[in-house]
């Protein structure tokens, strides 16, 4: 986590259970999507661009489905479990 930019406070907030400021828990697949709250299916994710941009092509993606439909969409899924990797403090 410290290669990825975080420091040591934000990685022992982490190792205590908590979310760093500036920084949220994105599900990849979301809840309604059917992912689920399991580990693989978490990321913790800066709270700027990419978290909005994700979930903002998550939601554009859906919104036109009517409620009851099935539709396979291709969801933009960030890898592991801290994203970005790089240049987390700029």
């Amino acid at each position: 986590m410290k290669e990825a930019g975080l420091s040591n406070a934000q990685i022992a907030k982490i190792a205590g259970g908590n979310v760093p400021k500036g920084y949220n828990v994105h599900h990849k697949i979301p809840l309604d999507g059917p992912g689920t709250n399991d580990f693989d299916n978490l990321v913790l994710i800066r709270n700027n661009s990419e978290h909005y941009t994700i979930t903002n092509a998550q939601r554009d993606l859906t919104s036109h489905i009517p409620i009851g439909d099935t539709v396979k969409i291709e969801f933009p899924v960030p890898p592991g479990f801290l994203y970005p990797l790089k240049g987390l403090n700029r």
